[in-house]
């Protein structure tokens, strides 16, 4: 029996988006890396370039089938959700009883 090759570990990859002509996948990173692949079609093929890093993009991952980021159509610029700079909270002001503020 000839001996078989494991299978390369592949990364885990996540909340994919296309560029708009079609030719380049961004996705994240379990680390929260941007990173893109290019796509070519050859022959009735599609070949995945090697995934690159592209950049830390601190995006929040937690929403499962939500994307908290986009890429515009030229895959030149991203809009991505992320956590607040700061741990502290900014404070909530509560204003109870306005509307009898209105009827005077």
């Amino acid at each position: 029996m000839p001996a078989v090759a494991p299978e390369r570990a592949r990364p885990r990859l996540t909340h994919p988006r296309w560029r708009g002509d079609g030719k380049e996948i961004f996705f994240l990173s379990p680390d929260g890396k941007m990173m893109s692949a290019g796509i070519k079609l050859a022959r009735g093929a599609v070949e995945a370039g090697v995934p690159q890093p592209l950049f830390d993009a601190n995006a929040i991952v937690a929403f499962r089938n939500r994307y908290t980021y986009d890429v515009t159509r030229d895959g030149q610029g991203f809009v991505i959700l992320s956590p607040p700079e700061s741990a502290a909270a900014e404070p909530i002001h509560i204003l109870s009883g306005w509307q009898a503020g209105l009827k005077k």
